[in-house]
């Protein structure tokens, strides 16, 4: 039997599952066949638990639902209900510290009725120790049942008095609104049901059930759970478009499905290489469009910010169209007549409620997307800007490739970047080399070809390099970076298997404009 950091090693070589759901079943099984009291058993269910949060700290796993205690577990006997609420109290006195500094944010969702109020003090005073902190977020289930949980919402609804509610209407209103679904469901101790137990959530859940009883379920059974659901193929009803066992000749076939173009995004992209004027103009609307569209969708489902989307594709098709006619001429201008109408709007709407969120997240979408997406055409307005495009794409795909493979073969020191935590040190050192490598060996082959060296010294192949190398797989970590603020794995299914825009131009959103400074500075 491999060990546990054999095994933690092979669960890094795969993508993780984002979040994590457990039932800690046989916590009362085991005491008795040891002869001891049920709550010794509880006691020793405790354990478990913490071992489970440090493995998840050490893997990197971003959400972990733990279900201690169930509205139906009002039913048990004698005085044990009462009892194993007052070991959580215990234990969380006991271990808030420890889980604040090794970084993880605690969470406890569930009703309140019946909880003592010392409980309940302490459940909102840990989270408010714990919410600033970026490592595991740990949800415990406390006093919850899934049926509760959705009439709960349903009737905050009738007060509402909304007519008409779509799926993620409704999704707003539930215990884990901000929280992406579990991707993982383990039950331990036998059991084959899920007990009124995210009935909700778990839709899609893949599901592992083990005879172990939660006392004994250790870290290493654990990590075999989460290698089994990697080994597994996910399809959400539909044909399986990708899958999560990205290993060896798999991982191969589906990195190079989208290197030749397999998803609809390239397509586009390769239309952007090569076209000038209007018609890359257009497609670079288009992904504006979409791009806004995504932003406004995270902000309004996971922030609870509502921006006015009309608004922002408006301004942003404003942005990229004065860049199309009049390059940066009047950039500042429109941002400052954007700001100005973007106050009126929060004081002529009376709306007092998240006017700084709205106003914020409303200025960096504009910056953030149209703006840094229209430098692609003021790069193609270079003599050579075609073939700017060109290297540039190739040396993310070949960046993005090395620090993939490199990583998963030879990196050791991850946790590195808070945003990216399967993301070593090692992986992202051979995407800096490749993309010098890349730059210099395709600005060969565009001469081979056409007759054209397009970087005309060595510093223009070390600044290509460090741009696309360095700020390339930042700008990657960037998006990461608001993905795990906004609690999703994607920033839309637009495009299946590949993510939405933002997850397909993130890294060149940041090169684009610092080629196109490089470029204007030395003429």
């Amino acid at each position: 039997m491999k060990s546990k950091s054999e095994l933690i090693l092979e669960v890094k070589k795969n993508p993780l599952p984002l979040h994590i759901a457990i039932i800690m079943d046989g916590n009362g099984r085991w005491a008795k066949l040891k002869n001891l009291p049920r709550l010794k058993g509880h006691f020793e269910g405790t354990k478990a638990v913490k071992r489970i949060v440090q493995v998840c700290g050490e893997i990197g796993l971003n959400y972990l639902t733990i279900y201690a205690f169930s509205t139906e577990n009002w039913k048990r006997p004698n005085n044990e209900p009462r009892a194993v609420l007052t070991l959580i109290e215990n234990t969380l006195m006991k271990e808030i510290r420890e889980l604040h500094e090794n970084n993880v944010v605690i969470r406890f969702i569930g009703s309140r009725e019946g909880i003592s109020n010392s409980l309940a003090r302490k459940m909102d005073s840990s989270y408010e120790m714990t919410k600033n902190n970026t490592g595991l977020h740990l949800l415990v289930a406390v006093n919850y049942g899934g049926r509760l949980e959705i009439v709960e919402g349903i009737n905050t609804l009738l007060k509402e008095n909304i007519k008409s509610i779509t799926l993620e209407d409704f999704q707003r209103y539930l215990y884990t609104k901000d929280v992406p679904d579990p991707d993982l469901l383990i039950r331990t101790g036998g059991e084959m049901r899920i007990s009124n137990y995210l009935i909700w959530q778990i839709a899609y859940s893949e599901m592992y059930f083990t005879d172990t009883l939660w006392p004994d379920f250790s870290p290493t059974e654990f990590l075999q759970a989460i290698i089994d659901f990697q080994r597994r193929s996910r399809r959400f009803g539909g044909v399986p478009v990708a899958t999560v066992a990205l290993d060896g000749a798999k991982n191969a076939g589906i990195l190079a499905a989208q290197i030749l173009g397999a998803s609809n995004s390239e397509i586009l992209e390769r239309v952007i290489k090569y076209k000038g004027g209007y018609a890359l103009q257009i497609l670079i609307s288009l992904v504006t469009i979409l791009g806004i569209r995504e932003f406004y969708i995270l902000a309004r489902d996971h922030k609870k910010v509502e921006l006015l989307l009309p608004v922002l594709i408006i301004c942003g098709l404003l942005i990229t169209w004065s860049i199309f006619f009049f390059e940066l001429t009047y950039i500042v201008p429109l941002f400052v007549l954007f700001l100005f109408l973007f106050l009126a709007w929060e004081v002529f709407a009376n709306r007092e409620q998240h006017a700084v969120e709205k106003i914020s997240y409303s200025m960096f979408a504009l910056i953030y997307i149209p703006l840094l997406l229209s430098f692609l055409y003021l790069l193609r307005t270079f003599e050579n800007g075609k073939f700017l495009l060109i290297i540039l794409y190739g040396c993310i795909w070949l960046t993005d490739s090395a620090a993939y493979f490199l990583g998963v073969r030879f990196g050791k020191h991850r946790n590195i970047f808070r945003s990216s935590k399967s993301k070593s040190i090692e992986g992202f050192v051979a995407g800096i080399i490749t993309a010098f490598v890349g730059a210099y060996l395709l600005n060969q082959l565009v001469h081979l070809i056409f007759g054209y060296f397009v970087l005309h010294s060595w510093k223009d192949i070390v600044a290509y390099g460090f741009i696309v190398g360095f700020l390339g797989q930042l700008g990657d970590l960037v998006e990461s970076n608001l993905k795990r603020d906004f609690g999703v794995k994607d920033s839309s299914n637009l495009i299946p298997g590949h993510g939405g825009i933002l997850d397909r131009f993130d890294s060149l959103l940041i090169c684009a404009p610092f080629l196109y400074f490089y470029f204007t500075l030395i003429g």
